[in-house]
Formats: structure tokens, sequence, C-alpha cells
């Protein structure tokens, strides 16, 4: 009687090893499987986070070449307005001196229509 209940027991035990066994294996396919998808998941988001980042350089070149040419032409109307700037105050200049000579022949035809 007392070996028939060892060995009852022995089965029991046996059968409840086989059974936590079977939950284990399938708790763990379950999460392999969810290990499989993280992983995938982290792929796919950094494959997102690689294509933003390229998006982002793209459009920070694209900015930086703006600006570039932004600023080459206004350094390029600046270089054409001083020119312009120093062309108008030389005619100016020209004109002041031209000024000077004709008020001077005509003080001179002045002084000698008195005299």
């Amino acid at each position: 009687v007392v070996l028939q209940s060892f060995k009852t027991e022995k089965a029991a035990i046996r059968q409840a090893g086989k059974e936590r066994e079977q939950q284990w294996d399938s708790e763990k396919s379950a999460l392999e499987l969810r290990i499989v998808d993280l992983n995938k998941r982290v792929a796919d988001t950094e494959a997102v986070y690689a294509e933003v980042q390229r998006q982002k350089d793209e459009a920070d070149r694209a900015a930086k070449a703006k600006l570039s040419d932004l600023k080459e032409d206004i350094e390029s109307r600046n270089r054409i307005l001083e020119r312009e700037t120093t062309d108008l105050k030389m005619e100016r200049e020209a004109a002041e001196r031209q000024n000077e000579r004709v008020v001077a022949g005509l003080r001179r035809q002045i002084e000698s229509l008195r005299r």
C-alpha cells in the first residue's frame, strides 16, 4: 500500500513536472515571439530614425547652401553699391570742381565788366 502510494505520488509529481515543463515551453515560445516582435519594432524605429536624420541632414545642407547663396548675393550687391557710391562721389567731386571753375570764370567776367 505504501509502495503503491509512493508510486502514485511519484507519477503525480512527474505529471506535474511535465505539465510545468509544457507550460514553461509555451511561455518561453510566447516570450521568444515577443522578443522577435520587439526586435522588429526596434529595427523599424531605427529605420524611421535613420530616414528622419537623413532628411534633417539634407534640409540642413540645403539651408546652409541657401544661406551661403544669400550671403554671396548680399556681398555682391554691397560691392556693386559701394562701387556706385564711389562713382557718384567722384562725379559729385568732379561736378563741384567744374562748378568752382565756372564760378571763378564768372567772377573774373564780372570783375572785368566792372572795370
